[in-house]
């Protein structure tokens, strides 16, 4: 069937069309023809400009936690101190066990000691706490025929030297002997806050065990952590031992007699009876 329309009636349908047809040329043109690559526009942090801006780089974000790795089972590999990271000398209050260090108060006489835990010690999950007043004692041996590097790290308190924290080696023997001052390595504490005590020693004739007082205020406290004694193979630089006042000598010397009137001679006690059959 043949339709046929009027001239002005297929002249308004093309008005219509070219119309339609315009407007969706002008809206596509509003719109990325293509691929284009993808733009972000992040919300600027404090006190920095978004990169619309120009106004700079932005600043790095707020420091939120520090995630550490440590080991309960030591550090250094061949260490001769019997507990240098006193990972096993700090126990529950008021027990009595075969400990690598022992805590001395001010009259010489044993004390609890006290530990902390977690990310404020330098090296694994443990370090002493040292009074003021207090001593320490560390238990240790020795390499035959080669000498030694004595080592050991302390946090002293807030706004104090490392001189406030003194180490020493000596002879674990009755005497005491042979007492042999740790310097530090520097004056002030490092960015952490820590301390490094260490020296050179000489072939030791006997074990050799370690002394850590010091002159800090009344009231404070300083942490010790990471004591280590390995055999010198010259190839790290260390500070020459510093002289020891007679008082502090024979301070070792009296505890070292005290600590060995202590230990346990003679034939060992009888072991339990065992149970009978059930």
């Amino acid at each position: 069937m043949d339709v046929r329309f009027p001239a002005s009636r297929l002249a308004a349908s093309s008005t219509v069309l070219s119309l339609g047809l315009l407007w969706s040329l002008v809206s596509l043109g509003s719109l990325p023809l293509g691929c284009s690559a993808e733009e972000l526009n992040p919300v600027p942090l404090d006190g920095a400009s978004s990169s619309s801006g120009g106004g700079g780089a932005p600043s790095p974000p707020a420091y939120t936690r520090h995630v550490t790795q440590r080991s309960p089972f030591g550090g250094r590999v061949g260490n001769l101190m019997v507990d240098g990271d006193f990972e096993h000398s700090i126990v529950r209050e008021g027990s009595s066990a075969q400990l690598g260090w022992l805590a001395i108060n001010g009259v010489g006489m044993q004390t609890y000691l006290r530990g902390e835990t977690g990310g404020l010690c330098r090296t694994g999950l443990r370090c002493a706490i040292l009074p003021s007043g207090h001593s320490f004692w560390g238990k240790g041996t020795s390499a035959q025929g080669t000498g030694m590097i004595a080592e050991v790290w302390a946090k002293p308190p807030a706004q104090s030297p490392c001189s406030v924290v003194s180490p020493a080696m000596f002879y674990c023997n009755v005497q005491g002997g042979a007492q042999i001052s740790l310097p530090p390595s520097s004056e002030e504490p490092d960015g952490d806050g820590w301390c490094q005590y260490r020296a050179a020693l000489a072939a030791p004739s006997s074990r050799l065990c370690m002394w850590i007082d010091g002159l800090l205020p009344a009231g404070k406290v300083a942490l010790v952590d990471a004591a280590t004694l390995l055999p010198d193979d010259g190839t790290a630089p260390v500070r020459a031992p510093g002289p020891m006042p007679t008082e502090r000598r024979q301070r070792i010397a009296a505890t070292a007699r005290w600590v060995r009137d202590r230990l346990p001679f003679g034939q060992p006690r009888p072991l339990e009876p065992k149970l009978g059959p059930r």
